[in-house]
């Protein structure tokens, strides 16, 4: 989002934060997948009645679930660390798999294969054109029948039409997104409220409708948090000390 070329050619120094919350945003991955694994929202719903039937809110154990960890860089590699801690059989998906963590226990398989196996399916993979869309309706038939998906990575990873698709024909158990596809017209919506048709496109108006058929529809299987997976003291704390020594850098070899 920002023109790097125009930026060197105005004596302008680009910088960014690699890598400031993965444990943040790794741990956020897992609050999602045991809010939806035990039925949280439904159990919430009834909290100050305890007017709740046992079996409607029953859920599952992680351990002994395979869990496919789709794309193992920093924020993969400690979800995959998680999992093993809950004791879980942990496939793993990437072009370029870690020793460390095969050493581990950590067995990679190709994505196909976990779509087949894994009874839960995690991204953690950037948006990139051969991701994009990783998970869609032409093989969201390939997953285990009553598979969670999570995504903490970025919202056009999933196409929103498979996740209806998916949760209608009762592939899908549960949902746990931290993005979204078409982020940008929710926060205009928010902004603008009603006006927010005049910005949108018509391609983001179809994820719109899609993504609002999901919160509703499927509301107690579905849990959506606002891209807030990185949004720890830690994580902020990290940008701050990371931008502020690239100030001091600059300060230090150019004045």
């Amino acid at each position: 989002h920002i023109d790097v070329d125009y930026a060197k050619q105005k004596g302008i120094e680009v910088k960014n934060c690699p890598s400031y919350g993965p444990h943040s945003v790794a741990e956020h991955s897992f609050l999602l997948l045991l809010a939806v694994i035990r039925k949280l929202l439904k159990t919430l719903n009834e909290k100050y009645t305890f007017n709740v039937k046992d079996v409607e809110v029953r859920g599952y154990e992680l351990k002994g679930k395979k869990i496919g960890i789709i794309g193992t860089g920093k924020i993969g590699s400690i979800a995959c660390e998680i999992a093993l801690g809950f004791k879980m059989k942990v496939l793993a998906y990437d072009k370029y798999p870690k020793e460390e963590l095969i050493k581990k226990g950590v067995e990679y398989k190709s994505f196909e294969e976990i779509l087949k196996e894994a009874d839960i399916l995690s991204f953690y993979v950037p948006l990139l054109p051969e991701t994009k869309y990783m998970l869609n309706t032409n093989n969201i038939n390939k997953l285990k029948k009553g598979a969670i998906i999570i995504n903490v990575s970025r919202g056009p990873v999933i196409e929103t039409k498979a996740l209806l698709k998916g949760l209608k024909n009762g592939i899908i158990q549960g949902v746990g997104l931290d993005v979204v596809e078409g982020e940008r017209i929710f926060k205009i919506c928010e902004l603008k409220g009603s006006e927010f048709l005049e910005e949108a496109t018509k391609e983001e108006l179809i994820r719109f409708i899609e993504m609002i058929e999901l919160f509703q529809r499927f509301k107690d299987r579905v849990i959506i948090t606002p891209h807030i997976a990185y949004n720890t003291w830690e994580s902020i704390n990290n940008i701050w000390d990371t931008t502020l020594g690239y100030i001091k850098e600059y300060l230090k070899t150019n004045l």
